[in-house]
C-alpha cells in the first residue's frame, strides 16, 4: 500500500463504503432512510478528517501556507508581515503672487560696515523707489528689514540705496539683499495639498506635519514634510504631481513635489511573506550579501520611525563594501554624539588594544551647514575643502542648478558627488535642507573648510563653520593624538599675486626632510625639455608646468599645481622626519613662496576601526598613562621654547602679547631689560 495520501471526495467515499457493504449482505440497493443517513456521516465525517489533514500539511509548507498558517512560520524566522503605512515626503510651497526681486553686494569696493547707510549692491533697477530690504539672508549677518526713502541711484558700476538708518551687522561683499515683499506667510501644521481631481480618480491628499513659513521678499520654502491622509500605495505619486492647495493659506499659494514619494505600503500579501521567509532560510551563513539584505530590510529607526523598505550592498574598488539604505524619501543619516568615554583612568604598562563602548559604527567626520537651503550661490563662486589636511575645491556652475541664485540643498550635493577628482562628497541632512561634507577616504578623513585662494568663497552662502573636524578625538594624558599622522606641505602664494619680472635664471632655496639645502634654478630650459609645452620661464605658465618643472629638479618631495597654488608635500608621507622648509631664492623676493616658511609631518599615533569602534595605539601605554576619548580639559595654551639659561629681553619696554578667546587687550606687565624671570618646575609629576 502506497505511503503517500490520495484525497477523495465525499462522493467516493460514499461510493466506497455502499460499495463494500452491499456487496457483503447481497442487499441490492438501500432506500432512503436511517441506515443511509449513517453511511452519508460517516463519510461526511470521513471528507472532513481528510480536509483537515491536508490542511495541516499545507500549513507547515511554505510553498502551499497562507493567512494565519504562514504568519506562524513568518514568526518562527522573526519575522512579521508589514502592515498598511502612508506614503510621506518633501514638498515646495510657492508664492506666484509676484517676482522675487534681489541683488547682491556690491564686491568692487569695501565691505560694508556697521552703521553703513549708503549701500553699494550689483543692481538694484528693478527696485521700487522706496521700499524695505534684507541683508546677508542665510547667513550669520542676517538682519532686515530696513527701510529706504529714496530711489535707488545708478552710480556707474554699482547702484547706492541710501537706508533710512545704518545697519547693525558687519556684511561681507556678495551678501543677497533682497527685496521686502508679501511678508511672512505663514503655513500651519496641517495644511493640505493634493493632486489634481480628476474625472474618474479622486484627488490623493496630503498634509503638512509641522510649522513652517515663506520669508519676506521669498516666493519659496523647500522641503516642507507631508504625509498621505490615506495609508497605502494609494500615497505614491510621481514628482511634479501634487499642485494645489487646499484652503488659501496666502494669496498665489502653490505648491510641488520636486521627487516622488515611494514609501508608501499595503500591507504585505502571502506571495512577499514568503518570499522573505525563503531568503531567511537561505541566509542561515550570517556574512553572506543576502544575509545582510534580508536582516536589514523591515528594520524600523528608533528615532524618526522610519522603515528601510530597500537595500543595496555596492563593492568599491578598495575592496570596501557600503550598504545603503533607503525608506523611499531618502533616508539620512543619523548621529549622536559621545561627550567622553574613559578607556584607561590609569595604565599599568603596556595596554594597546582598546574598544570603544559608544554605540556602533562611530561616524566619519563631516561638517555641516549651519545655513538651511535655497542657499544664494553664484556662478563660479568656490567651495574649499582640506580633506586630511590637503585641500580640494569644487567650482559650482549654474548648469548645475534650475536657480543658481536659489539652490536646493539636493543640487548642491548632486552638484559636488558630480566632480569625481573631489577628495569629499556631500549628503544632505535634517530632512533635506542642509548639506554635510565627508571625506571618500576612510584614512585621513580629518575635515575643515578653506577660503579660495581666488574667486568667491561659496562657503559665505552655505555656513559651514570653521575648525577641524575628526572621528574621534583621543587624548593621551590629556593630549590629543593623531589618528593617520600629517604631511608635510608648503603652499605657494596665489599665482595671481607672483610678480611678473619672474624670469630665467631664478632660484629656490628649499631643505627636504632635514637634508642639505637643495639650491634650485628654474632655467628656459626646463619647460621645453620637460615637454610643459611652454618655452620660457614666466609667471603666467601654467601651474601643471610649473609643478612639471619642480618635480624634475626637487629631490624627497613632489608638487602639484591646483586651485591657483603650487604645493609641496615631502615624499616620506606621514612621518616625523618628513619637513619642508622655504630658505630663500629670487622666488621668495617675487612673491612665488614666502622666506622660511615650513611645515612638518607627524606618525600615526593609533588606527581605529569604525565599524567595531575597536582601536589599536601604535606605542603601547606606559604606567600612569591615561586615554580617554574627548577630554575635560579643553583650554588652550600656547607654550615656549625649553631655556636652559636666563632670558634677556631685546629692549626696554619689550611687550609679550596675549589673545584669549576674546578681541586683544592691553595688559601691561611691567617687565623691562632689568625685571629677572625666574621659571621653575612645579612639585608632583604633571601640572595642569
Amino acid at each position: 500500500m502506497s505511503n503517500i495520501p490520495v484525497p477523495r471526495s465525499y462522493v467516493q467515499t460514499l461510493s466506497d463504503m455502499l460499495d463494500t457493504f452491499l456487496s457483503r449482505t447481497g442487499i441490492k440497493r438501500l432506500k432512503i432512510g436511517p441506515l443511509l443517513n449513517i453511511f452519508e456521516s460517516v463519510a461526511q465525517s470521513q471528507t472532513r478528517n481528510s480536509q483537515d489533514i491536508f490542511n495541516l500539511l499545507n500549513s507547515i509548507s511554505i510553498d502551499h501556507a497562507s493567512g494565519s498558517a504562514l504568519d506562524n512560520l513568518a514568526a518562527d524566522e522573526n519575522l512579521t508581515r508589514f502592515s498598511v503605512s502612508a506614503s510621506s515626503g518633501l514638498i515646495n510651497f510657492l508664492d506666484t503672487n509676484f517676482t522675487k526681486k534681489s541683488t547682491a553686494v556690491y564686491q568692487g569696493s569695501a565691505a560694508p560696515n556697521v552703521g553703513t547707510t549708503a549701500l553699494r549692491v550689483v543692481d538694484a533697477s528693478n527696485f521700487p523707489a522706496t521700499g524695505s530690504i534684507y541683508i546677508g539672508r542665510q547667513t550669520i549677518n542676517y538682519e532686515g528689514p530696513l527701510s529706504y526713502v529714496v530711489a535707488p541711484v545708478d552710480s556707474g558700476p554699482y547702484w547706492t540705496i541710501t537706508l533710512a538708518s545704518g545697519t547693525t551687522k558687519f556684511h561681507n561683499v556678495g551678501e543677497t539683499v533682497i527685496l521686502a515683499q508679501g511678508g511672512v506667510r505663514l503655513l500651519p501644521a496641517g495644511t493640505v495639498v493634493q493632486t489634481p481631481q480628476g474625472n474618474v480618480s479622486t484627488a490623493i491628499q496630503f498634509s503638512t506635519l509641522y510649522d513652517s513659513q515663506i520669508e519676506d521678499g521669498e516666493t519659496i520654502v523647500e522641503s516642507v514634510e507631508v504625509i498621505a491622509n490615506d495609508p497605502g500605495i494609494v500615497g505614491n505619486v510621481p514628482a511634479l504631481s501634487i499642485t494645489e492647495v487646499v484652503g488659501t493659506p496666502y494669496v498665489g499659494a502653490s505648491v510641488t513635489n520636486t521627487i516622488p514619494f515611494t514609501n508608501g505600503l499595503s500591507a504585505e500579501n502571502d506571495e512577499s511573506l514568503r518570499e522573505r521567509i525563503k531568503n531567511v532560510r537561505k541566509s542561515r551563513q550570517k556574512g553572506t550579501s543576502l544575509a545582510i539584505l534580508t536582516g536589514i530590510k523591515g528594520i524600523t529607526s528608533p528615532e524618526d520611525n522610519k522603515t528601510v523598505i530597500s537595500t543595496s550592498l555596492i563593492s568599491s574598488q578598495n575592496n570596501s563594501v557600503t550598504l545603503f539604505i533607503d525608506d523611499g524619501t531618502g533616508y539620512e543619516e543619523t548621529e549622536a554624539g559621545v561627550a567622553q568615554e574613559v578607556l584607561m583612568d590609569s595604565a599599568l604598562g603596556g595596554e594597546q588594544y582598546f574598544q570603544l563602548a559608544s554605540q556602533r559604527p562611530i561616524a566619519k567626520a563631516f561638517i555641516a551647514t549651519t545655513l538651511t537651503s535655497p542657499f544664494t550661490l553664484s556662478a563660479g563662486a568656490k567651495l574649499t575643502v582640506k580633506v586630511g589636511g590637503v585641500s580640494s575645491e569644487h567650482s559650482f556652475v549654474a548648469s548645475e542648478f534650475k536657480f543658481i541664485e536659489s539652490a536646493t540643498a539636493y543640487e548642491v550635493v548632486a552638484a559636488i558627488n558630480g566632480n569625481s577628482s573631489l577628495l569629499f562628497s556631500a549628503r544632505t541632512v535634517s530632512q533635506g535642507t542642509k548639506v554635510a561634507l565627508f571625506s571618500k577616504s576612510e584614512t585621513n578623513e580629518t575635515i575643515e573648510m578653506s577660503i579660495p585662494v581666488v574667486g568667491t568663497n561659496a562657503n559665505t552662502f552655505l555656513g559651514f563653520p570653521s575648525g577641524i573636524n575628526y572621528t574621534l578625538r583621543l587624548y593621551k594624558n590629556d593630549n590629543l593624538l593623531n589618528k593617520d599622522g600629517d604631511y608635510a606641505i608648503i603652499t605657494s602664494n596665489a599665482q595671481s599675486g607672483w610678480a611678473a619680472t619672474i624670469a630665467d635664471g631664478d632660484t629656490l632655496q628649499i631643505q627636504v626632510d632635514d637634508t642639505a639645502t637643495q639650491i634650485i634654478t628654474i632655467n628656459d630650459s626646463d619647460f621645453v625639455t620637460n615637454n610643459t609645452g611652454f618655452t620660457s620661464v614666466s609667471s603666467t605658465n601654467s601651474l601643471t608646468a610649473w609643478a612639471t618643472v619642480f618635480n624634475a629638479k626637487i629631490a624627497g618631495a613632489t608638487a602639484v599645481g591646483a586651485n591657483g597654488v603650487l604645493t609641496l608635500t615631502s615624499n616620506l608621507g606621514t612621518n616625523n622626519r618628513a619637513k619642508i622648509k622655504i630658505i630663500s631664492g629670487t622666488l621668495t623676493t617675487k612673491d612665488m613662496f614666502d622666506v622660511l616658511d615650513e611645515d612638518t609631518g607627524s606618525n600615526s599615533d593609533y588606527t581605529l576601526n569604525r565599524n567595531t569602534g575597536q582601536l589599536k595605539l601604535n606605542a603601547s601605554l606606559t604606567e600612569g598613562d591615561s586615554l580617554v576619548a574627548a577630554t575635560e580639559f579643553t583650554r588652550g595654551y600656547v607654550e615656549s621654547l625649553e631655556h636652559t639659561t636666563s632670558v634677556t629681553l631685546l629692549a626696554p619696554g619689550a611687550n609679550l602679547w596675549f589673545v584669549v578667546d576674546s578681541e586683544a587687550e592691553i595688559l601691561s606687565t611691567g617687565a623691562n631689560s632689568s625685571v629677572v624671570l625666574t621659571i621653575s618646575k612645579p612639585a608632583g609629576d604633571r601640572a595642569r
